[in-house]
This record gives C-alpha cells, sequence and structure tokens, in this order.
C-alpha cells in the first residue's frame, strides 16, 4: 500500500487527479452501488450501458462507454487486465506508467525551476479547534489547500477528556500532521492561529509542559516529510471552512 502511494505522488500529477485516484483507491466515490448502499438511490445500474452495477471498476474500466473513452486518448492498454479487483488494476496501471515517467529525462535547462519549486511547499494544512468546557469536549477542523488554491480535502474530528483550549489546539495540529502523513505529502506548511502551540512545534526541543505528549508525538512525525513549515498566519476563506464544520458539529449535538 505505501508503495502505491508512493508512486502515486511520485508522478507529481495535478492535485485534482492524484486526490481523485486515492480516492477511487478507497472506493470513496459517490458511484451508485456506493449511493444505495447509503439509501440515497434504489437503482444502482449504470445509467451509459445500463447493463452492469456502476460501481467503480465498472466506471473506470468494464463499462463500453468508458473503454471507447480510453481508446480515443490513446491508452487501450488501461482496461487489458479486466479479471482484476480494483486495486490490483489501480496498482498495475499505476505502475507502469510511473515507470514510463522515469524514463522520461528532463531538459537540463528546467532543473533550476524545479529546485526552486521544491522549496515552496506543495500544500497548506489549516487547522482550527473548538473546545467545550462543560463536557470537556473539542472539535478538529482541517482544510488542505494547494498552490493553485484548489481545495484538496476537509476534515472534522471530535475528542473527549479535553482539559483546555490549548490542549484542543495540539490535538487539531497534531490531526493536520497525520491527515498529511495519511494523503502522502511530502512537503507541507501547518498553519493555525493558536501562537502557543506553533511556537512549541517550531522550537524542536522536547517539551515538559501539559501539552508535552501531543507536542513530543508532533515532533516525531516531522521526519516523515521532507519540507515541513508552521505558521500562524490564516486566511478568512479558511476560516469559512472551518466554521461551517462547527456548525455542522454544534447542529449535531457533538458540541455544546
Amino acid at each position: 500500500m505505501k508503495e502505491f502511494y508512493k508512486k502515486l505522488w511520485g508522478l507529481e500529477l495535478p492535485p485534482k487527479i492524484a486526490i481523485t485516484i486515492w480516492r477511487i483507491s478507497w472506493d470513496f466515490i459517490p458511484n451508485f452501488v456506493n449511493l444505495r448502499y447509503r439509501r440515497i438511490i434504489s437503482n444502482d445500474r449504470c445509467p451509459r450501458c445500463c447493463s452492469w452495477e456502476e460501481d467503480s471498476l465498472h466506471i473506470f474500466r468494464d463499462c463500453p462507454a468508458t473503454t471507447e473513452v480510453w481508446r480515443l486518448v490513446h491508452l487501450p492498454w488501461v482496461v487489458n487486465n479486466m479479471n482484476q479487483s480494483l486495486w490490483e488494476w489501480l496498482t498495475w496501471v499505476l505502475k507502469r506508467e510511473y515507470e514510463a515517467v522515469r524514463e522520461i529525462k528532463r531538459p537540463v535547462i528546467m532543473t533550476k525551476f524545479f529546485r526552486a519549486q521544491e522549496e515552496v511547499p506543495r500544500t497548506t494544512v489549516y487547522f482550527d479547534a473548538a473546545f467545550d468546557s462543560s463536557s470537556s469536549t473539542s472539535a478538529t477542523g482541517l482544510v488542505i489547500w494547494d498552490l493553485t488554491e484548489n481545495l484538496l480535502a476537509v476534515k472534522s474530528i471530535i475528542h473527549n477528556n479535553i482539559p483546555s483550549p490549548f490542549v484542543a489546539e495540539a490535538h487539531a495540529c497534531l490531526e493536520g500532521l497525520k491527515l498529511g502523513i495519511s494523503l502522502g505529502l511530502q512537503s507541507i506548511k501547518i498553519m493555525g492561529d493558536s501562537k502557543t502551540v506553533i511556537k512549541k512545534c517550531q522550537a524542536n526541543l522536547p517539551d515538559k509542559s501539559v501539552l508535552g505528549a501531543i507536542i513530543n508525538d508532533i515532533h516525531n512525525k516531522k521526519g516523515v516529510f521532507k519540507r515541513l513549515f508552521f505558521n500562524t498566519r490564516t486566511d478568512r476563506r479558511t476560516h469559512k471552512h472551518i466554521d461551517s464544520q462547527k456548525i455542522l458539529l454544534l447542529e449535531g449535538g457533538l458540541l455544546t
């Protein structure tokens, strides 16, 4: 599994395509089979061929309409292995593409340009936390943007037995790192509005405060990334996304 995601992020695909492939690999897309399972629709037949259930494999490989699309874009080999499972098929396709990309020689004149790009984190993870003292519960809100201002991911998490707002913010920062790791990101910037937490993350020193266990866990995960920065700047647009998550949690009774 790790090798699969290593190849996926190594292809340097546009973020929207990479995230879509990641969602397909976990079957996190709204195909008709998934929608029927969630009781959103009752008919899971493919609307294009009307012959089979519309699961992820049917959408991207087995449907006759899909086969024709692959042929038109000069990639007919993609549908050669029809007997493979979704995971096996994605791994096979990705491996072939990854090996093909490695054989391409990049012009020397572009080397400096790509090196300059590597110095800038490709993605930014914004974190924030809401704390409910009456129930010792906190909610973490996470939003991820790429360099071209595309929204890559949004996530909300509930934490119990949280003693203070500072601990809530520290947990939110840690969850931001975990989300970056789960997406296979190599170069990220972590941003939040808690100066205390950000400064402790920047310090690279053992922390003996009440946040110590969480901060030390953050330090231990830093080595996963090639480039990792912490900053306290946030923007109005990101606050709107995170605040909307808090509202949903309030309406669901998870916070009071």
